[in-house]
């Protein structure tokens, strides 16, 4: 429970709020219209709780033992991976398009620009 709070914190000072509940909306969305969700225990938001708490990432065990994340960090990082089924990853790409969400690409893979984060559409092999 105090990492949940430490890293809700992290979050609020950094200006994260409205990117997570954007990345949120857009998941959720994604599980409703195509029934597919992020690969479980791929890319650079399986080590928040604060994601795993709002169905962004899932993970099979969740214990006081867990490693999680800065928020710091990730944000310093800018671009955070985000991995869909390869067979499926285009049709993820093109509903994020086709509902409103800023879209580009770099280094040929797709991205959805938020306001402080860049979320990477990726392959999951």
């Amino acid at each position: 429970m105090r990492q949940a709070v430490a890293e809700i914190t992290e979050i609020n000072e950094l200006g994260l709020t409205l990117d997570l509940l954007s990345l949120k909306r857009m998941i959720d969305g994604i599980k409703q219209y195509l029934l597919l969700e992020p690969v479980e225990g791929k890319g650079d938001l399986q080590t928040s709780i604060v994601a795993f708490a709002l169905g962004i990432t899932k993970q099979e065990v969740v214990t006081e033992n867990n490693v999680w994340s800065s928020w710091n960090l990730l944000k310093n990082k800018k671009i955070l991976s985000l991995y869909y089924p390869s067979q499926q990853r285009n049709r993820v790409v093109d509903w994020v398009r086709n509902n409103g969400y800023n879209t580009s690409t770099y280094l040929g893979q797709p991205i959805v620009r938020l306001e402080h984060l860049y979320i990477m559409i990726k392959n999951a092999r």
